[in-house]
Formats: structure tokens, sequence, C-alpha cells
């Protein structure tokens, strides 16, 4: 199925006028199939919507021993390397690419839901159709990392990650780029470079 190029204005038109069980606990595959958009660029508007306040970011926790769901942090501030499962009690330390999965609501600010906006079985239906955002999808989004560079973890406090990619990567001729180009060109355009790859990565 084709994609459509998305923009803030349409996020914010469904945000106000879909229906209130869809906005209350956003799966962003969900929406990304309701609006039939990239699903990646769905995720980077999101982040965009949640730093411009129209949106709120939750991280949420599945259990690997019961596969119970739960709220695990309301920032990276106050994660932590270990938790305990609400309903089963186990203590685990839970992995940021399988275990820790994002969801967003739309913000208080721009619509009020009604009490039955919270709808678990509609909720248990885009869990069971349409796979989580997990945390490293978000953390793989530039905008995302930018932002969280000023939400650090707590003191002695980390993430676990089982699947990690490294890219290195060497502008060939790049000396010659600065003194034909000159410094603020030159680094411009490396800098869009970069930006490319990481958005790739």
């Amino acid at each position: 199925m084709p994609t459509m190029t998305l923009s803030r204005e349409h996020l914010r038109d469904y945000l106000l006028h879909a229906e209130e069980r869809a906005v209350y606990r956003v799966y962003p595959r969900h929406m990304a199939a309701e609006l039939r958009a990239g699903y990646r660029s769905l995720l980077k508007l999101l982040v965009e919507a949640t730093l411009e306040g129209e949106a709120l970011l939750h991280w949420q926790l599945r259990c690997p021993i019961c596969g119970a769901t739960g709220d695990y942090a309301s920032s990276l501030q106050e994660a932590h390397h270990e938790t305990t499962c609400a309903t089963c009690a186990a203590t685990i330390v839970p992995h940021v690419d399988d275990e820790i999965f994002v969801t967003f609501s739309v913000h208080p600010a721009l619509r009020r839901l009604g009490p039955h906006a919270d709808d678990p079985d509609f909720q248990q239906s885009m869990a069971e159709r349409f796979r989580p955002t997990t945390g490293h999808e978000l953390l793989t989004i530039q905008t995302f990392r930018d932002w969280a560079q000023n939400q650090p973890l707590p003191t002695q406090e980390s993430l676990e990650v089982r699947h990690v990619a490294l890219w290195f990567s060497d502008l060939s001729g790049s000396t010659a780029l600065y003194a034909r180009r000159g410094d603020p060109r030159a680094f411009q355009l490396v800098r869009q470079h970069f930006d490319y790859l990481f958005e790739a990565v």
C-alpha cells in the first residue's frame, strides 16, 4: 500500500479528531496504518509533537516472565536498571529493545478525553494486531536523541540493550572539500552527510 507524506498539521488533525480511544494510547504502527504514512516518519513526528507539548510519551514494560504490561517510567530520568513486575512480583532487568516499549497520547492541553477513552479491550486488540514500538526504535530517531541529551539516566543507572549496530564512515576528500567550499559551507555539507547516516542507522 503506498504511503503518503505526513505533516505536523496532519498529525495534529488526527490527534484532535480521531476517536478518543485511538489517541488515549497511541500505538505508532496502528497510527501509521490508519494514516497510510511511513512508520519512521510518523514516529519522528510523534517525537516532535511531544517536544511541542501536543503529545505525551509513555515508557511501558512488558514482563518477560508473565507477559503483563504496565508503566515503566515517565521519562528516562526515572528509568531503573532493575525493576519489579507489578503483576507477578518477579525482579527483572528489562532490555530497551525487547521488554521496554513506548506509546503516545494526545496532550490534555491539546484535547481533553473522556473517561471512556481508556478502553482496555481496544488496547489489547492494538497490542495483538500491531508490533509495539520498542524503546530502542525510539532511540534511533535523531530528534529524540538530540532531546534526550538533556534527560540523563539517574546516577549509577543503565539500560540493557541486546542489539547494537556499529557504522564506520569516512569522508573521502574532506580536506579538499573544506579548501574548495570554505569552512562554513563544507561543515554544513558534512553535517548533512551525518544527518542522513544517523537517519538510516
